[in-house]
């Protein structure tokens, strides 16, 4: 039995087969959901706001942390996608798992995946949940295809008794949430920090006190909370990172396992007090394309589920554009 060892990855056999799976079964569900109609993204399909924001790197970082993106006193413009996880546009009041994308401009170095839509970016792709539902990309598959096969998939999925532990991490993930500001995300998935073995995971930590508490809960409440709380004040984050201390106890490839270290502190978010308009960033926001692989080669993402997501995201973000291409045309 090979011993694990911090910062290295473990590939699965047949991964590629269960991706190439994965992309097929995501397109086929695109294009039967939406067939001529605008196709919004497989997952966090609705869009509370598409905000343009300011990175920070903490000026205090000690040198050995000081590495890529993460140089202190830089700073860099970027754009936020606060979003419901569900693959459709439901109701704000449902419990849901929560999303948090922040995309980075202007970054130095060769990328590892360029962005179509922007050049030179740095993503980071956060959730409202500090685990994710499937160990190994094979699970993720049976979750992804169970998705896309509708009600009767789902059902299907569900009574297997093999199953359970996913669903049971799926119920866990999804919270009723009053405001977003006020919620930490996760990476939930490691990544590389600089050019050795050192990996981690990202956390972002709201520090902004007062905000809104919604006083009527409708469909589209939470983007009411998010226009209240921009009219009003700066809104911060803090952006944390958790080093991998145990290749065992911090499995690399398992993101159903939270990492057992501490976080540290390495820059602050921030999104400017603002008269904010969603439906001016909508469109704009909509064409945006997410990918953990949109970064430098220091900040390479690890494990297994980011193995999946590089083909993946890439192939179903450019389907999703081309088809929305060709609807605006028709």
């Amino acid at each position: 039995m090979v011993q694990a060892e911090i910062g290295r990855e473990y590939p699965e056999e047949g991964e590629q087969e269960s991706i190439n799976g994965i992309i097929e079964s995501v397109k086929r569900n695109l294009t039967r959901v939406y067939k001529k109609g605008h196709e919004n993204r497989q997952f966090h399909a609705k869009m509370h706001a598409c905000i343009k924001g300011t990175f920070h790197i903490a000026n205090d970082l000690p040198a050995d942390m000081q590495v890529g993106t993460f140089v202190s006193g830089k700073s860099y413009d970027c754009w936020v996608r606060l979003s419901n996880g569900n693959t459709r546009v439901v109701d704000d009041r449902k419990a849901d798992l929560r999303g948090f994308a922040i995309k980075i401009a202007g970054v130095q170095g060769e990328q590892v995946v360029k962005d179509i839509s922007m050049p030179a970016t740095h993503d980071l792709l956060l959730v409202s949940y500090p685990t994710l539902l499937a160990a190994s990309i094979k699970d993720f598959k049976k979750s992804i295809d169970a998705i896309c096969n509708g009600i009767g998939g789902l059902i299907l999925f569900t009574i297997n008794p093999f199953n359970w532990g996913i669903v049971k991490r799926t119920l866990n993930s999804m919270k009723k949430h009053d405001n977003l500001f006020a919620v930490p995300y996760w990476s939930v998935t490691p990544y590389r920090y600089g050019n050795g073995n050192k990996a981690i995971k990202y956390k972002l930590v709201p520090t902004t006190t007062n905000l809104t508490k919604p006083a009527h809960k409708h469909a589209t409440f939470l983007q009411d909370t998010i226009v209240a709380d921009l009219a009003k004040q700066d809104i911060t984050f803090d952006l944390m990172v958790q080093l991998q201390q145990d290749a065992v106890l911090d499995p690399m490839e398992d993101p159903t396992k939270e990492w057992s270290g501490p976080f540290t502190r390495i820059g602050t978010l921030v999104l400017p007090k603002q008269r904010f308009v969603p439906a001016d960033t909508q469109e704009f926001g909509d064409n945006l394309t997410y990918s953990p692989w949109h970064c430098t080669k220091e900040h390479q993402p690890l494990g297994a589920i980011n193995r999946a997501r590089k083909a993946t995201y890439d192939a179903i973000a450019k389907f999703r554009i081309e088809h929305n291409k060709k609807t605006t045309t028709l």
